[in-house]
């Protein structure tokens, strides 16, 4: 029997390129990037199909982005035939899984994942804040290693994406401080990511109130099926419920370990990541071995991912 989770990327899966031959070769897709444009105001296309890379990366732009190109893998695959049992995003991602359980629309997605980004960037500046990756560490570790640093500023966890794969969030100097100190205790790896700011963590406080104001101005419907936060890796249907955890996420850590675990209990044996990249799908396999990962960014990976489900008798 199967069970199936769309699952939705977060920023760092961006990619130049990204959405382009989906769009040219299927309508939905093609329609989503047009809806995009229009909840824009312009651009968003261009700037997933030809870069530059300089301002894809930009966080005010990235997030937007992102959710277009893995909402228009959604509909492709929607168009297909494929429906999900539940779904989750990761960070950013969480806004294309509200679109596929129907809590939101795309235009919603879109409006709010470009006022998140512009929110995320302008609270902490420019080179004051960031994060950073270390492998081969438990969470206990982490958080001893981020109290061990915190006369030097804020450093906090961030997200826990898999088996021993943690990121932390805070000041430059206090991720400084971390990587040396993890270093020192033989840490696999413990690197800075290129991201423009330090995400989940206490610095985005000043991102809540506008974001806050947008998602009581947006309408949220029941979910379709099942959500599973970031912020507590369980599975909401709520829709105020759902508001509460977009707002909470700015600030606390991503757990995405645990949201993978559960859907595992729950009975979910396929996972389909829909968007650019395979990131997700690495940090699924690294957790468990023996779930499927289909996903979904381009039109031969959209056919790869049919014939899979053709092949395994899926009711169409």
């Amino acid at each position: 029997h199967m069970k199936i989770a769309f699952v939705f990327p977060g920023q760092g899966s961006q990619i130049v390129g990204m959405g382009r031959d989906l769009a040219d070769s299927c309508q939905a897709a093609r329609d989503v990037f047009a809806r995009a444009e229009e909840a824009y105001g312009g651009g968003l296309s261009r700037l997933c199909f030809e870069g530059p890379e300089e301002d894809l990366k930009k966080t005010a732009n990235t997030q937007p982005a992102i959710v277009a190109t893995s909402i228009a893998s959604l509909r492709a695959l929607e168009a297909r035939g494929v429906r999900p049992g539940v779904v989750a995003g990761h960070s950013v991602g969480e806004y294309s899984a509200l679109v596929a359980a129907g809590v939101i629309d795309e235009v919603s997605a879109i409006k709010l994942t470009a006022l998140r980004g512009r929110l995320m960037e302008e609270s902490c500046p420019a080179g004051t804040g960031g994060m950073a990756a270390i492998m081969g560490f438990e969470e206990p570790q982490v958080v001893a290693l981020c109290n061990a640093v915190k006369e030097t500023g804020v450093c906090q966890l961030a997200a826990i994406n898999t088996v021993g794969q943690i990121v932390v969030a805070g000041n430059i100097r206090a991720l400084t401080e971390f990587i040396a100190r993890a270093k020192a205790q033989v840490a696999q790896s413990a690197t800075m990511l290129p991201v423009s700011g330090p995400f989940h963590s206490a610095l985005m406080k000043s991102a809540e109130e506008g974001l806050k104001k947008a998602l009581i101005a947006t309408p949220f419907k029941p979910a379709s099926v099942p959500v599973v936060a970031n912020v507590d890796a369980k599975p909401h249907t709520d829709p105020n419920e759902l508001k509460g955890m977009l707002l909470a996420q700015l600030t606390r850590p991503v757990l995405w370990h645990g949201t993978v675990e559960g859907m595992v209990k729950s009975g979910v044996n396929v996972f389909v990541e829909l968007g650019p990249g395979r990131v997700l799908s690495g940090l699924i396999k690294r957790l468990d071995r023996n779930v499927t990962c289909q996903s979904v960014r381009d039109p031969e990976s959209l056919e790869k991912t049919v014939d899979y489900f053709k092949a395994n008798g899926y009711p169409f």
